[in-house]
């Protein structure tokens, strides 16, 4: 205490010498009067009224007039600052010694030249409240000794004071021994220096809240809380540090602190730095308390900027249940491990800021208890790895990650692992553009039935090993939205994922895959994959690939390149109900060195050719395509060939494609197809200049007329399989089948297009059957169309507006030359469309005719009755319309005709032909309106 004394003393001179005197001097040739002093002293920036005792500070103070007017015997009980005060620059004591004043108010203060407010109320002794809230304080570097023996001083409101320069806060509140509460709110003490004896002697302290304050450059905190024996809490934030105290700096810092504990109960034990900290579990003792901890609800409240240390000494505490962050919290940049072994059931980050956070792995890993977690619109935009984030959060049921920004991360590896109580995830809106791995990303999410990653980006992923590894409930996973062309390791992608029935992966792009093994093992209820884009050139291990998938019957792995597979080390074991392996030319095992137990239990499987299961052959002798000269488990895959378009161009044709993945290279020039339809028989060979951009598929058209559309066209296709053998495959389609495939569900345009070919056909049918000059007969050849779209009173009913749309198309006919007799034309409606134009000489000439059709030279042919013909063919549908001109010259002169499809068709339904059993001419009408309706639907379409 000695040295106590000897400081308290030297402060006191300190002050003496600063003031000259202790007390307000007063100059004798200044009366008084006993009214208030206001006139005159106005004019140096203040008023006293005497009667009241309130001095009040108007304007810019002068400081020794203000001295001269106030004697001891005219009493200060209250100082105001009102609008317009302003301070002077040095304002050390200046209300020192004001022995009587109880209140001070210098809000309204202009603050903003002063530098010192050194022993600004030392020994204010009946001083009990103080409010300088919100004072701009801004160039103030010393408040040393402010309060100093202030003994009454009780609440003194220092918030939002501006003090980012200041550097000295000793003896700030010496002996102030009825202090019981001072406001820092707001404060900032990053440049301050010296804390000694700062609370020293407050002897009714018994909460002291110094959270805002800094101490990253206090380099002495001696006797700073000495002999505050009634002080039990002290709050301190973040930003509390002692590594800059000089080697004494801490000396008797906490000296008869007898009553003060820290939050988990920690007494003082050590007077200096050694406890100076906020007390936490396990290693992190403290005399401090965390404001931010709310001990009777069990909540962790983060604010301001959260240090992780604070945060981190609070890990496998069972106290804290709840972590909420409020506005204002902004989270420290590394945040790996940052509530990893949490206690806590509820995490709420929703209102942090994460913009300097860089570094999210592990964030809350080992949060056994964990039930919920909101991360919603965290602002992570510099972070750049989430991996292990919640891994082996067990408890963990809700995750709200909305508008959590995961722009930048590139590693989200195991993110999710062992969430084993985790049954819905909405991962939607995540951005995962630049995320490089996803391996184990949802492994061992045992309970997960209902997993949303439809916008997952994964075009920069190169490892999916064990994605989804365990999720053990995962009925079904749509992953049609996923981008693998740069994925190296698809290893135990889908392992264990026992409850998953379908899978659909063709649109995977495998082709830099290096690592298959496990992928599919254990899926015991898959009964169906879909593989059918895998590319396997550059896979080496498919170890165990589909061990245990007890209820897979089927496997096409045709487009599997297994040449440089290495391990198939029980590939297929213990798929007991699988019965058909398909494979192409491309299943090699030629590489393979492991191979041991590759159909162990596959008691089901049979393969192409008869070759059943026999337990001694089990390795990958028996690993290729059955035949007779060599026997296996494996199925050839025959080529897919279907019906799948129709051509309604210039002809109309039903296609049918073929899957030139199932025909070796070599051998497509020898593939045909046989077609036989209305009684004709002719084959279509092979064209590779024909075959679609990517070489996958190829077209064999059938050409059709209008009555053929309900007809069944067979289909053989003729080709050498994987040995050379010849083999075929035969399917039987119709147009109308086809054309059914269509509802009003699609386009307007395509439905109006199939509805006009359909009713083009059917009323061709009906005209034909009983108008044609060579009439057939339905049932034989030909299978009557079951259904139209437009009926005969919609067409007659149409009939004038028809007419009126189609006069623009008449033809026109202009005879110039006495060497023609007539021209006339004929419309041909076979599976092409064509407009026959047919020429009478006059009788008895013999001279040249020269004829020209759309200003080309043609060389017409002569009809058996000695008429010339030349034709407009392939017309297509959208170009009915189009006229056609025919010049013909002889001798005396040239004639024209020009006429076009449509044509014919306005003839036809302004004067159609009659019959007996048809007065009206409903038959060649209803067909050529319907021709017209088709012409219409084609140039909308096309």
């Amino acid at each position: 205490m000695k040295n106590k004394l000897l400081k308290k003393l030297s402060a006191v001179l300190l002050c003496t010498a600063v003031l000259g005197v202790g007390m307000p001097v007063l100059a004798a040739d200044k009366p008084v009067s006993d009214c208030a002093v206001t006139a005159e002293a106005a004019d140096y920036g203040f008023t006293y009224d005497r009667n009241l005792g309130v001095l009040t500070l108007t304007g810019p103070l002068n400081v020794s007039m203000m001295r001269n007017y106030i004697r001891d015997d005219y009493p200060v009980y209250s100082i105001i600052a009102a609008e317009g005060a302003v301070l002077p620059e040095d304002c050390d004591g200046l209300f020192s010694g004001f022995r009587l004043v109880e209140t001070i108010d210098l809000t309204k203060a202009d603050c903003s030249a002063v530098t010192s407010m050194c022993c600004l109320f030392q020994d204010c002794a009946k001083l009990r409240t103080v409010d300088m809230s919100g004072l701009k304080t801004i160039n103030v570097t010393d408040m040393s000794s402010m309060f100093q023996y202030c003994d009454k001083l009780e609440t003194v409101n220092l918030s939002g004071m501006k003090t980012s320069k200041l550097k000295r806060m000793d003896y700030m509140f010496y002996g102030c021994e009825a202090l019981k509460n001072v406001d820092f709110t707001g404060w900032d003490t990053k440049n301050v220096t010296d804390m000694s004896y700062m609370f020293c002697e407050c002897t009714s302290l018994e909460v002291l809240d110094i959270t805002p304050f800094n101490t990253a450059r206090v380099e002495d905190m001696s006797y700073m809380f000495a002999e505050d024996s009634y002080l039990k809490v002290i709050y301190a934030g973040y930003d509390w540090t002692t590594e800059r105290l000089k080697d004494d700096g801490d000396h008797l810092m906490f000296l008869d602190c007898t009553s003060l504990m820290g939050d988990n109960g920690t007494t003082v034990r050590d007077t200096g730095k050694k406890y100076a900290k906020i007390d936490g579990f396990d290693q992190y003792y403290g005399y401090f308390s965390d404001k931010n901890w709310d001990p009777v609800n069990h909540v962790l409240y983060l604010r301001g900027n959260v240090k992780y240390d604070a945060v981190r000494q609070y890990a496998n505490d069972n106290d804290v249940m709840y972590v909420y962050a409020e506005e204002g919290a902004v989270l420290p940049k590394y945040c790996r491990f940052l509530f990893a072994d949490f206690k806590a059931i509820q995490i709420g980050l929703f209102n942090a800021d994460a913009y300097n956070v860089t570094d999210m792995r592990y964030m809350f890993e080992g949060c056994i208890n964990l039930y919920r977690v909101d991360l919603s619109g965290l602002n992570a935009i510099q972070n750049t790895t989430t991996n292990c984030m919640f891994a082996n959060c067990k408890s963990l049921k809700f995750i709200n990650l909305k508008g959590f920004y995961t722009g930048r991360v590139t590693n989200m590896d195991c993110m999710f692992m062992d969430c084993e109580s985790l049954v819905d995830l909405d991962l939607s809106g995540l951005v995962t553009t630049r995320v490089t791995t996803m391996d184990g990303m949802f492994a061992r999410c045992k309970s997960l039935k209902n997993l949303n990653i439809s916008d997952l980006n994964t075009q920069s992923v190169t490892d999916m090993a064990g994605m989804f590894m365990n999720c053990e409930s995962l009925a079904s996973l749509d992953l049609s939205s996923f981008n693998t062309a740069k994925v190296t390791d698809m290893g135990e992608m889908f392992d264990s994922c026992k409850s998953l029935k379908t899978l659909d992966l063709s649109n995977f792009n495998t082709a830099n895959v290096e690592s298959m093994k496990w992928m599919f093992s254990d899926c015991s209820s898959l009964t169906d994959v879909n593989l059918s884009s895998f590319n396997t050139a550059k896979v080496t291990d498919m170890e165990l690939m589909f061990s245990q998938c007890k209820k897979l019957t089927s496997l096409d792995l045709s487009s599997f390149d297994t040449s440089k597979v290495t391990n198939m080390y029980g590939m297929f074991s213990g798929d007991t109900a699988l019965k058909t392996i398909v494979a192409s030319d491309k299943w090699k095992t030629g590489s393979v060195t492991k191979s041991g137990a590759m159909f162990n239990q596959c008691t089901s499987l049979v393969g192409g050719n008869g070759t059943t299961y026999y337990d001694g052959h089990t390795d990958k002798a028996y690993a290729v395509c059955d035949k007779t000269k060599h026997p296996g488990y494996l199925t050839y895959k025959e080529p897919d060939f279907k019906t799948n378009s129709m051509t309604l161009g210039g002809a109309i044709s039903l296609n049918f494609y073929i899957d030139l993945s199932t025909v070796p290279e070599a051998w497509r020039s020898s593939t045909y197809v046989t077609f036989e339809v209305n009684g004709k028989k002719y084959n279509v060979n092979f064209d590779p200049n024909r075959m679609n951009s990517k070489k996958i598929y190829y077209g064999f058209n059938c050409p059709l007329n209008s009555v053929s559309m309900a007809d069944n066209v067979k289909a053989t296709l003729h080709y050498l399989d994987y040995d050379g053998d010849e083999a075929v495959k035969t399917t039987v389609s119709t147009a109308e089948t086809y054309l059914r495939k269509f509802n009003s569900s699609d386009t307007e345009k395509t439905w109006n297009l199939i509805k006009g070919i359909n009713d083009f056909g059917y009323y061709m049918q009906e005209y034909l059957s009983k108008r044609s000059s060579k009439p057939w007969t339905l049932g034989v050849d030909h299978v009557k169309m079951q259904q139209y779209f437009m009926s005969t009173g919609a067409f007659q009913g149409n009939k004038s507006a028809y007419l009126t749309a189609l006069e623009p198309y008449k033809k026109s006919v202009s005879l110039k030359t006495s060497d023609i007799k007539a021209v006339n034309y004929s419309l041909v409606l076979d599976s092409e469309t064509n407009i026959n134009f047919k020429i009478r000489k006059a009788d008895g000439y013999k001279g040249t005719v020269k004829v020209k059709v759309d200003g080309i030279s043609v060389t017409p042919t002569t009809l058996t009755d000695g008429r010339l013909q030349v034709s407009v063919k392939n017309i297509a549908a959208h170009k009915l319309g189009e006229t056609h001109t025919v010049t013909i010259t002889t001798s005396s002169g040239t004639s024209t005709f020009k006429a076009s499809a449509l044509s014919y068709v306005y003839e036809c339904i302004k004067a159609p032909k009659t019959t007996d059993d048809d007065p009206k001419g409903y038959l060649e009408s209803n067909a050529m309106s319907a021709m017209y309706e088709y012409y219409k639907a084609a140039m909308a379409y096309k």
